[in-house]
């Protein structure tokens, strides 16, 4: 393991490098892996980019900054995170195991909750905010954050037409990594999207976004 190099790229040095090894371990690996890691690191994350928001954008609402938090703390962004931060080869997996964005996900969490352990609040707090650098730099408070459930309704609403409807169609996947399937169905129209997510909420929300590409081509 190229300790140092991720060292680096995490900005910060471990005085107990057995809990970065830990982090980088799947429990398919070894029993000694990164789950409890990942649950404290979860909790840190989401305080830690609750305090940047709330410092970095004082004139914003409660519910703006939850949505802001929501976005950064989704599992695509984690997994983003685990591709810049070149964790691939770094990771310790059973034989037969492939990658997926959920164990991406689940390392980076892993990592910020090994920081923690080993240095402290302000030394995990300090590592999420060098993670997400850039996707912090970037947002921007006068964006519009309505989810896509919410901008299909209003449109739908404001042509005089009935809410769409959202079908369960199936899952997919083990228990650790399953996908939800949903379609979302305008039956005035006769058009129907879909959509698949770690959770139902994702799920509708693609098939949601699926169908305002469809109703703006």
């Amino acid at each position: 393991m190229a300790a140092a190099a991720l060292e680096s790229r995490l900005g910060y040095r471990f005085r107990r490098p057995e809990l970065l090894e830990q982090a980088l371990t799947h429990r398919s690996f070894a029993a000694d892996n990164n789950e409890r890691l990942e649950f404290i690191g979860d909790g840190l994350l989401g305080c830690a980019i609750a305090e940047e928001l709330f410092q970095r954008f004082p004139q914003l609402a409660e519910g703006r900054l939850t949505r802001f938090r929501s976005e950064l703390v989704r599992r695509e962004r984690l997994a983003a995170i685990a591709e810049s931060l070149e964790l691939r080869p770094e990771l310790r997996l059973g034989t037969g195991v492939h990658v997926t964005p959920a164990i991406l996900a689940n390392t980076v969490e892993a990592l910020f909750g090994a920081i923690f352990i080993d240095g402290g609040y302000e030394a995990g707090r300090a590592a999420v905010a060098t993670a997400y650098g850039e996707l912090l730099a970037a947002l921007d408070p006068r964006a519009e954050l309505k989810d896509h459930k919410s901008r299909l309704q209003e449109l739908l609403q404001a042509q005089g037409r009935k809410p769409p409807q959202y079908r369960l169609t199936g899952k997919q996947g083990p228990d650790n990594d399953l996908r939800f399937e949903v379609s979302c169905l305008i039956a005035e129209l006769s058009l129907e999207t879909y959509g698949s997510g770690a959770s139902l909420q994702k799920a509708q929300q693609q098939a949601a976004k699926a169908m305002l590409e469809k109703l703006a081509a």
